[in-house]
């Protein structure tokens, strides 16, 4: 599965992949643990979850200094 929100994708935090297994038996929950296809690395997915956040929220500061620069012109 490919954990992302909009254009933005979670990647592993080891190799950068962006596919990931649920662990066998469980269901979905933000504590759940999650495989990366690629290396087998382990991750939770809240800590997924809060990259996505974080690069959301780094993109958006920097649309809001790109306009912010622009108006001053």
């Amino acid at each position: 599965m490919i954990i992302g929100v909009g254009g933005l994708q979670a990647t592993c935090p080891g190799c950068g992949g962006t596919e990931f297994e649920a662990m066998p038996g469980n269901e979905l929950r933000t504590e759940s643990k999650l495989t990366c296809t690629s290396c087998g690395r382990i991750s939770i997915y809240h800590d997924l979850l809060e990259q996505i956040g974080e690069r959301a929220m780094k993109q958006a500061n920097e649309s809001l200094a790109k306009l912010k620069g622009g108006s001053n012109e």
